[in-house]
């Protein structure tokens, strides 16, 4: 027995003893946000006041010095989410974990983005404004600073990696991925075009597509549609923890419709929940430059800010600036493409992934006039023969077209010009250097100027283009006739109404035609619409509320022309009963009612009866996971007459009726199934949950350590509070939403408040790694403060850099 006690006391004594160092080992891990740190290239010393939320205000005597100090502190935080950014944009991800990582990497070595933007970055450093070239290399010299000074973290030490030096190369890299995130338009294109050969043109033109009656089609393979939006559905799903863009809202408000009488300015960009978040917030100062900016890893300038001055935010535009070309090969020799009148030459190089753990894979990747040959993305990946070599007998190579690869694409420029504007008219210049990707810029001053621009080059494409199919590569009748100039892309400048806004939608003729587009359905801009416009003192507190609203008018049409038309004698009790109740719903998404469960459920299972059959298995999959489906469903409710109601292969021509009964009954007897008791188990705050996945957060084991929730999550798909999640899994998962909620106040700039899903950290451990995460999930908001006598009378820290005497 005394043994047993002696071997138990050293048990408990070794745990102890491992507790401590590990809770050592981390705190070691932790960013340093007091003291002084010696800092080679200074020129004066640089001051870091740290806030409450971990969010640092940099004040420095030059510009140079503050983004080196801010290179160093936004490494400390975020440097490994940097790694995997740039490791995205470069297809490296499989040197760090394995032939899982390949399919990624294939995808981005493919699309030859990395080189791209090398050769880009190489251009731009020899003809850029010096002070912008002497920015981004002093933050680059801040970060590599921090890699071989600082701790590394813990995230190397569990993959047994080495943290490498960065270059501007990286960051272009990190801008790639960026832009390819606005992209998702593909997969659509690619799944239009295979429904357009199988249907006849009613169906498309019932779709809510751009769609001309009659159009010429270029046919492809079905299995290589299939392979290839399955593949790209694949790889943007598994991107959504990194980050990528996914819709947003913005307005602002002139000074006429606000209670204090000075303009205002909301935005909440709608991106890929992720740990760490994806915007790092910091405020920059010199006797050069002053901003409060919201920033991407590894990028210097703010995409989102505001100072005593100006405030800006920014939505996705969502036109269309990237079209798929079929190639015809030579039939005699697969080197060649047809190109109008020859036959000409794939340009060919090759690369080398890295796989940790297994062989190296070769590449060898082509490109055509057009752009990258993308069919090569999902080789390897075949189910039939997963060793099957791509390059040979490829009978419909695919090009990708894309805006982005214009010899002009800048979008270093714009953002740093956005940092310095002072009034509209510099707005506007800034702006109309964006080439790619497409955004809408919303601004607002301290003059009570609002103002919003569609950025991003709009091109001149044939009068029989329908951008949203597969384009003939061959003839060149197909190809895009130039651009138009930035004068006719649309903007706003004060409006008599006194605000504007947008939210991904589809913004009217400025003369050029309607702009293709993949703009979302009317719910979030016809709800903002309603709401600003019957006000006209808005303030602070309100427009909270209305950040957070989540009403949307699919729910009273869905209930008005497709709930109304249930057959109620085929109904049970039961199922009356849940009719009369989401009948009656206010369509506010409250988190302890049913009715928000029940609308989604209903809404999967009218989809699925209405298209499942027409679209088969694969193309149905690929519909729910994108913004037609709610643009088509729309205009369905109001087209009784469509051929998607009536049921393929039976011999009766079913009815809207008898579809829409059939999908409740569905939906009723399916919850009754899956919840014991529904009234509790079905409330909104059960059935929908919030993740944000570290990389590390697909392990089984590490989940639970490095991903923060699940939590609660109001709001709904399409509200302005938008949750967007996918109908086909359950439970509902949110994957993107507001990615910041900010309201930024000309009345009293130190009244401007904003919120990280998270934290400021991604350290793991650190006391800013999840600390606003309970917040967002309850709609609250923290100010951002500018005023330092304000942050320092609260808990805060301050870290001082010094020059180092001598360089090393």
């Amino acid at each position: 027995m005394e043994l047993v006690l002696r071997i138990l006391k050293w048990l408990v004594l070794a745990i102890i003893v491992l507790s401590l160092l590990s809770v050592f080992y981390l705190s070691s891990k932790k960013p340093q946000r007091s003291g002084s740190l010696e800092l080679a290239g200074l020129s004066a010393p640089v001051s870091v006041v740290y806030d409450n939320h971990g969010i640092p205000h940099i004040t420095a005597e030059n510009d140079e010095d503050m983004y080196l100090a801010f290179g160093y502190v936004h490494a400390q935080d975020r440097l490994f989410q940097m790694d995997m950014l740039r490791r995205l944009g470069q297809g490296r991800l499989a040197e760090w974990f394995g032939p899982k990582a390949v399919k990624m990497d294939r995808l981005f070595r493919t699309l030859q983005i990395d080189q791209f933007t090398s050769d880009w970055m190489a251009r731009y450093r020899t003809t850029a404004p010096k002070k912008i070239v002497a920015a981004i290399d002093a933050y680059i010299a801040g970060v590599n600073a921090y890699i071989k000074h600082g701790p590394t973290p813990i995230e190397y030490a569990l993959m047994g990696a080495d943290k490498e030096q960065f270059t501007t190369n990286d960051m272009a890299a990190v801008l790639g991925f960026t832009g390819y995130s606005f992209t998702f338009g593909i997969t659509q294109d690619v799944m239009v075009t295979s429904l357009a050969e199988q249907l006849d043109d009613s169906y498309i033109k019932d779709l809510g597509v751009r769609w001309q009656p009659g159009s010429t089609l270029n046919p492809v393979s079905q299995k290589q549609a299939d392979q290839l939006t399955g593949f790209l559905s694949s790889v943007i799903a598994e991107l959504n923890p990194s980050g990528i863009f996914q819709g947003s809202n913005g307005w602002a408000i002139a000074a006429s419709k606000t209670k204090q009488g000075r303009a205002m300015l909301v935005n909440d960009p709608h991106m890929g929940f992720s740990q760490p978040s994806v915007w790092y917030e910091a405020e920059l100062k010199s006797p050069e430059s002053e901003i409060y900016g919201h920033h991407l890893a590894l990028v210097p300038f703010a995409f989102l800010g505001h100072n005593q001055d100006v405030a800006w935010g920014l939505t996705m535009f969502l036109n269309d600036d990237v079209d798929l070309f079929k190639e015809k090969l030579n039939p005699n020799n697969p080197e060649q493409y047809w190109a109008i009148d020859e036959w000409r030459e794939f340009e060919t190089h090759h690369e080398t992934i890295k796989v940790k753990g297994a062989d190296d894979i070769e590449l060898k990747l082509q490109k055509s006039r057009h752009g990258p040959i993308i069919n090569h993305a999902y080789a390897l990946f075949s189910d039939s023969d997963p060793q099957s070599d791509p390059f040979i007998e490829v009978n419909e190579p695919l090009a990708m077209w894309w805006m982005f690869y214009h010899p002009d694409s800048d979008i270093i420029t714009p953002l740093y010009e956005f940092t310095r504007m002072k009034s509209p008219q510099q707005a506007e210049q800034a702006a109309a250097k964006l080439v790619s990707p497409g955004l809408n810029v919303m601004y607002a001053d301290k003059n009570d100027n609002i103002a919003w621009w569609a950025a991003g080059k709009l091109i001149k494409r044939p009068k029989h283009v329908n951008s949203s199919m597969i384009l003939d590569g061959a003839s060149g009748k197909d190809d895009p006739l130039g651009y138009y100039d930035f004068a006719h892309n649309p903007k706003i400048l004060n409006p008599e109404r006194g605000y504007l806004f947008t939210s991904n939608n589809q913004p009217d003729d400025t003369g050029i035609g309607m702009i293709p587009g993949y703009y979302v359905a009317r719910d979030r801009a016809q709800r903002i619409n309603e709401l600003l416009s019957n006000k006209d003192d808005w303030d602070v507190e309100s427009t909270k509320e209305m950040l957070l609203d989540s009403k949307t008018p699919i729910v009273k049409r869905m209930q008005n022309q497709a709930l109304s038309n249930v057959i109620l004698s085929e109904l049970s009790d039961a199922q009356v009963g849940y009719l009369n109740q989401l009948m009656a719903w206010n369509a506010e998404h409250n988190v302890d009612s049913i009715e928000p469960s029940l609308f989604y459920y209903f809404k999967k299972e009218l989809l699925t009866a209405v298209y499942l059959d027409e679209m088969g298995e694969h193309n149905f999959e690929m519909f729910l996971t994108g913004f037609l489906r709610q643009k088509t469903l729309w205009k369905l409710l109001n087209s009784p007459n469509s051929p998607w109601w009536d049921r393929k292969g039976t011999e009766n021509i079913e009815t809207k009726a008898e579809i829409v009964t059939e999908a409740w009954k569905t939906t009723v007897t399916k919850v009754l199934a899956l919840y014991n008791s529904p009234e509790q188990e079905l409330q909104w705050k059960n059935v929908l949950k919030m993740v944000h996945q570290h990389p590390f957060g697909t392990n089984e084991q590490l989940a639970p350590v490095f991903n923060v929730g699940p939590l609660e999550a109001a709001g709904g798909n399409e509200t302005i509070n938008n949750m967007i999640f996918k109908l086909n899994h359950e439970p509902f998962i949110t994957q993107h939403g507001p990615s910041t909620r900010r309201i930024v106040d000309f009345s009293n700039l130190n009244n401007s408040w904003g919120i990280n899903p998270t934290g400021q950290s991604g350290v793991f451990n650190d006391e800013h790694y999840s600390d606003q995460a309970l917040m967002y999930s309850k709609g609250e908001f923290r100010p951002q403060l500018t005023d330092l006598t304000v942050i320092k009378q609260g808990t805060h820290s301050v870290l001082l850099f010094n020059p180092k005497q001598y360089n090393d």
